[in-house]
């Protein structure tokens, strides 16, 4: 799994962090605030906090995440000190499921394919039927 950096022009870093969930999102209150907390193990023994906000679909997304799952996550990356020494996050603004269930992945069920329903697409009246 891996990390991709961007700055944009007003010096914002962007981040694209692909990776697996170390343990399950929390849900962290901070005044009126709800922010949903994980963390994405990528490359190795690499570590990324992460956090969305809860009341959007991103935030929706972040609270069903459970240890183990695979996930993409774009947002903005933020650093600060504290104690002297330096933390880092990322604020999710997507988060995308890279998880194949199961049944996907399994080997398709030849019995079932009818090729006889299939017809051969030309373009010889020059439109598609679809």
């Amino acid at each position: 799994m891996s990390i991709i950096y961007s700055k944009t022009q007003d010096g914002t870093l962007n981040v694209l962090l692909s990776g697996n969930v170390v343990r399950d999102a929390e849900l962290k209150q901070t005044g009126n605030t709800t922010r949903v907390k994980f963390t994405v193990a990528y490359g190795k023994k690499l570590f990324m906090d992460c956090e969305a906000f809860a009341d959007n679909d991103v935030g929706a997304v972040a609270s069903c995440l459970e240890k183990g799952d695979t996930i993409a996550v774009m947002g903005t990356h933020r650093t600060w000190e504290y104690n002297g020494k330096t933390y880092q996050s990322v604020s999710a603004d997507m988060i995308f499921t890279m998880a194949v269930p199961m049944d996907a992945a399994a080997e398709p069920d030849r019995q079932s394919t009818d090729s006889g329903t299939w017809k051969a697409v030309d373009d010889s009246d020059g439109e598609l039927p679809f």
